[in-house]
């Protein structure tokens, strides 16, 4: 279902767009581990081991080595032995890890499109609980279909996501709830998860709520990532527009001014809002990503601040 009308601007979203996964992008991603591991002093680096419940666990002293985090020194070992020790810490075992991602027809749009986003964040979440040897399962869905890879457990097994993300295309109407019965049942995964709705969310707050409440109810934690596209976010094209739902075909002509712009900036502002108070008041977690985003962007400015990764 979709409740808000995709602004065509006289184009279509571009079926013909770059590579999803440049050459580089598996690089950049380790690079960016290496950086969580230094900050966080855990030898596993970047985990989704915060977010999936993992507590810090003190594993053992070591010898003080130059580049360590001064953060872990043991300053009362240090007055006790005129020594320098740094505390080890691990993280107690996560619980799996599985990555909704909607494919529903309005994620097509956007330039770059929201889909590309979507699959790129779960490429990026997928890639840090394999390092860590965390069990991922992956699937895609819309109302009518869900499709899936897993369960997976090891580093290589990114290259299998990539291939599968990679292919899959958008299609079809969307309703996270109804879904969510077919995504629970045919998970690849036993017991607790860490579970990640990736999606627009353009649908009713209710609607919201109840997949939310599912989830929620089961025991699992959630986090939705809710990605939107620039032109989702601030309207800049006036005049008139042939607006359209990607997903039922319908269209209306309308007119468009600065007032008008303002009053559409206020309704998407409010429905973000609602969309957060639906799964925060639940006990989830909630973070928006816009599709225009870098991936060290994703990783840094909003999964790393919003506790996603250790």
């Amino acid at each position: 279902m979709v409740s808000l009308l995709d602004i065509i601007l006289g184009r279509t979203p571009a079926e013909t767009e770059e590579p999803l996964f440049g050459p580089d992008f598996l690089e950049r991603l380790e690079t960016l581990r290496i950086l969580f591991a230094k900050a966080s002093g855990l030898r596993e680096g970047g985990r989704l081991g915060a977010f999936a419940g993992g507590q810090l666990l003190f594993r053992d002293y070591r010898a003080y080595a130059p580049g360590d985090d001064f953060r872990r020194v043991d300053w009362n070992a240090f007055l006790r032995t005129d020594r320098l020790f740094v505390k080890e810490y691990e993280r107690e075992e996560a619980a799996g890890i599985a990555i909704w991602v909607d494919r529903s027809a309005s994620m097509a749009f956007g330039e770059p499109s929201k889909w590309r986003m979507a699959r790129l964040v779960a490429a990026m979440l997928a890639y840090i609980a394999l390092c860590s040897h965390d069990i991922v399962d992956i699937r895609i869905f819309s109302k009518s279909s869900i499709e899936g890879i897993g369960p997976l457990g090891v580093p290589r097994d990114i290259h299998g996501v990539m291939a599968f993300l990679s292919k899959a295309k958008t299609g079809g109407g969307t309703d996270p709830a109804a879904s969510c019965a077919g995504l629970m049942s045919g998970r690849g995964i036993g017991g607790l998860m860490s579970i990640f709705v990736i999606s627009d969310f353009w649908c009713g707050e209710r609607e919201v709520a109840a997949l939310a409440s599912m989830i929620r109810s089961h025991g699992h934690r959630l986090m939705a990532l809710h990605v939107l596209s620039p032109e989702e976010l601030a309207l800049s094209h006036f005049g008139d527009l042939r607006v359209a739902d990607s997903e039922t075909g319908e269209s209306v002509l309308v007119s468009t001014t600065p007032s008008s712009a303002q009053a559409y900036s206020r309704y998407v502002e409010e429905h973000i809002a609602a969309v957060e108070r639906a799964f925060v008041s639940r006990g989830a977690r909630h973070a928006l990503i816009p599709a225009d985003r870098t991936p060290e962007d994703v990783l840094i400015k909003t999964l790393k601040k919003k506790g996603a990764i250790a």
